[in-house]
């Protein structure tokens, strides 16, 4: 009985101790040799704790600190991209706006760009392109360019008056009479010509021609020069010894003599051709005049040996008592003779007739006069020296 009792008690006891606010001390028991004793105890009292009054730190955490910011609002004036200065080739296109962007830091790309100025891409000249934006906060940027307009000159001058030429012997012949180049931008430039043309020798020559712009374009042409006694024709000769010459201080002067045919209507001068046969007991040089007349020689080299040289006069008016004179270098004997031949200009060339085609069909009883006209309307007849000879036609429809 007394052992049952001690048990309950230190059951109760223990139940104590674990129930005391997890204190984990507990009450000493001694055991005697013939009873267990337990000494009350008293459970310990904790102290109220206080919560920390510090904020809490890196330093206990690891955590970062975060500081509340406050962002203040911007007002930036806008940009506008892609307006320089330029220039643009005449005629061109010009747009305004093509490569012009405009840009803001609040309301990103701006659409509406405004263009002001007055460029003419048709006329060369500086003109001024202004270009201007406004942002959403009012801002404005504007932006002056200068569009220069100019004209790239790549094309020659225009060469005229370079096509071929027929002239008469002893023709005065300038080879840039009627010739020009002109240039589209610089207008009338100046024209060289090379090669050399003699107009006392038959044949044909080749001139060039070329002309240089400012800008460096250069144009050349080719010409031919035909030098022909055309439809001129000379007559028999006339000889004239030297013994009829009168001989005065190395001076001989042939006998007076008249003649030439000058025909207007196909050319308004003729020629006298002088055929001169002569030698001297030295050689020198031997003048030849036929009063103030052109020619084609106007001095001799002559020597021991007799030689033929042929002297062409051009005259405008038929001669009237002419005389040949010859003069000779000093201390020179002439030995010589002379054959005078006049020329005559003669139409030997006929007319071309173009005729379109041999046959065709006219109405049966209609009037004559309507095939003659309609015959006319369709053939030419023109001449190298009369030009257009379509009245001269004659139309037999018999």
């Amino acid at each position: 009985m007394k052992k049952g009792i001690l048990f309950l008690l230190f059951v109760m006891v223990a139940m104590i101790v674990v129930g005391c606010n997890g204190v984990s001390s507990t009450v000493p028991v001694t055991t005697g040799p013939t009873s267990t004793t337990t000494a009350p105890t008293t459970p310990p009292t904790t102290a109220p704790t206080t919560a920390p009054t510090t904020a809490p730190s890196t330093a206990s955490t690891g955590l970062p600190t975060t500081t509340p910011t406050t962002t203040a609002p911007t007002d930036n004036d806008p940009v506008i991209h892609g307006a320089i200065d330029k220039e643009i080739e005449k005629g061109s296109a010009f747009i305004p706006l093509a490569g012009i962007t405009a840009t803001d830091v609040e309301d990103g790309e701006i659409t509406a760009i405004n263009y002001s100025g007055d460029v003419n891409p048709n006329a060369v000249g500086e003109y001024t392109a202004t270009y201007t934006v406004t942002d959403s906060d009012g801002n404005v940027a504007t932006v002056s360019v200068t569009i220069t307009v100019i004209f790239t000159d790549t094309q020659p001058p225009l060469l005229t008056g370079v096509g071929p030429k027929t002239i008469y012997v002893g023709e005065v012949f300038d080879p840039l009479a009627g010739v020009a180049a002109n240039d589209a931008v610089d207008g009338s430039v100046t024209v060289d010509v090379a090669g050399s043309v003699d107009v006392w020798t038959v044949g044909e020559y080749t001139l060039t021609y070329t002309a240089e712009d400012d800008a460096g374009n250069d144009v050349e042409a080719t010409r031919t020069i035909t030098v022909t006694f055309g439809d001129f024709v000379f007559g028999d000769p006339t000889t004239v010894a030297d013994d009829l010459f009168t001989l005065a201080a190395g001076v001989s002067t042939s006998p007076a003599f008249s003649g030439g045919v000058i025909n207007e209507n196909l050319a308004d001068f003729s020629y006298v051709k002088v055929d001169l046969t002569i030698s001297a007991d030295v050689a020198g040089n031997v003048a030849v005049a036929l009063g103030t007349l052109r020619s084609n020689l106007t001095s001799i080299a002559v020597t021991t040996t007799a030689a033929t040289h042929t002297l062409y006069f051009v005259f405008t008016e038929p001669l009237v008592d002419a005389t040949l004179v010859l003069t000779a270098g000093a201390g020179m004997t002439l030995d010589f003779s002379v054959n005078f031949a006049f020329a005559e200009i003669r139409d030997l060339i006929a007319p071309v007739l173009t005729v379109p085609y041999s046959d065709f069909s006219y109405p049966v009883n209609y009037p004559l006069a309507g095939l003659e006209t309609l015959i006319r309307r369709n053939v030419q007849a023109v001449d190298n020296i009369d030009g257009n000879l379509f009245e001269e036609l004659e139309i037999d429809i018999s």
